[in-house]
């Protein structure tokens, strides 16, 4: 009876070993899961659905890529750099053309806090640059016809990621402008500046 108690043992052993490696062999065939495509997008980091008028710079898949840790959105950021380049500047462009210099200052002084909203400059050169290069151009209005971050001029550090971006308007006028993304949100808002490229 001992030999036929080993030999039960035995057999439902060899039994069980059969059925794992069984089990084995059918999990390791058993083809990768598909992934869907929310789980490619979030993969990617493909920005949230945007508004079809937002027109998204060339090589922002770079400029994003060295930004992926940012807290601020992708969608904030294009929609940021949207108004800027379709609003701020076409109406700073209106404001001043064709204005005296006395007539220009006054422009800035009452529109201070909304030129600071946007534009980050050290000194009244800077923005006195932008001003002039603006009133040299002989256009009505400045229409945005692309827009791109220059692809060697992409930094990221700690606290942002900063780059050139190229803004194309109607009548082949274009501006440069460096752009610079805060990796944490400010406590006033002004997540995006920008500071005018001579």
């Amino acid at each position: 009876m001992d030999k036929k108690y080993i030999r039960v043992i035995l057999m439902i052993i060899i039994i069980l070993l059969v059925i794992i490696f069984g089990l084995l062999i059918y999990v390791s065939n058993i083809p990768p899961k598909e992934q869907n495509n929310e789980e490619i997008i979030q993969e990617y980091q493909y920005p949230e659905l945007l508004d079809e008028e937002i027109i998204i710079p060339d090589n922002s898949y770079l400029f994003f890529d060295k930004y992926k840790d940012g807290k601020v959105s992708s969608k904030d950021i294009y929609s940021y750099i949207n108004i800027f380049a379709t609003q701020f500047i076409p109406d700073l462009f209106g404001n001043i053309k064709g204005k005296n210099n006395n007539e220009v200052i006054k422009y800035c002084d009452e529109n201070k806090n909304q030129i600071k909203k946007y534009l980050e400059f050290e000194n009244d050169t800077e923005i006195n640059d932008l001003i002039n290069t603006l009133q040299r151009f002989k256009v009505n209005n400045l229409k945005v016809q692309s827009m791109e971050f220059e692809e060697r001029n992409i930094k990221h550090s700690n606290q942002y990621t900063m780059a050139d971006l190229i803004i194309k308007y109607n009548d082949d006028i274009q501006l440069k402008f460096r752009v610079k993304v805060y990796s944490e949100l400010q406590e006033n808002d002004r997540n995006v500046s920008f500071s005018f490229i001579k």
